[in-house]
């Protein structure tokens, strides 16, 4: 079972916008007991999407997966589209889980609407970056759904668990 209240950086201090190594940092409290991750890169914030997305393969007992997590702000209410079904979590959340046939890096891509004004995505794939290698899903739906409605995982952390992450990882390589 995932955990739905990961570590929640310690709120001391001031808040600060979210950096690409405290998002990953985040993410990483947040997976399910028992997984690991590593071989991270990020995507980071531009002009038209102020936050940072990360990615990394996660180590699960039947294998290798790779995830990738998004946020960017909500523009209006999640629409459910024809290529998805739409659902509300245990917060309230509205959430999309869309099938992607034949696109390996998006295999399954979870959607939640947070409360807080953004949203964030999941895409759990069936390749790994490296050559499109075929891989294990590396969360569950609602593995991904937990993770996507972290408390943790938000626009504006700690400035010490900001500073943390980014001494944890310093050099994140660039998507």
């Amino acid at each position: 079972m995932p955990s739905t209240t990961a570590a929640a950086p310690a709120n001391s201090g001031p808040m600060v916008p979210v950096t690409a190594p405290a998002l990953l940092a985040a993410v990483v409290q947040a997976l399910p007991a028992g997984l690991r991750a590593d071989h991270f890169e990020v995507g980071p914030a531009s002009a038209t999407d102020p936050y940072p997305s990360v990615f990394a393969q996660v180590h699960t007992p039947a294998g290798t997966g790779q995830i990738g997590v998004s946020m960017y702000p909500s523009n209006g209410p999640l629409t459910c589209s024809d290529a998805g079904t739409c659902h509300t979590d245990s917060a309230g959340e509205p959430v999309q889980v869309q099938h992607e046939a034949g696109n390996c890096i998006q295999n399954t891509v979870v959607t939640v609407q947070r409360h807080e004004g953004f949203t964030l995505q999941v895409q759990i794939s069936s390749c790994l970056f490296a050559g499109n290698v075929p891989a294990v899903s590396a969360l569950t739906q609602d593995q991904a759904v937990a993770l996507a409605g972290d408390p943790a995982i938000t626009t504006r952390m700690p400035a010490s668990f900001v500073r943390a992450a980014g001494a944890r990882y310093p050099d994140l390589p660039l998507v």
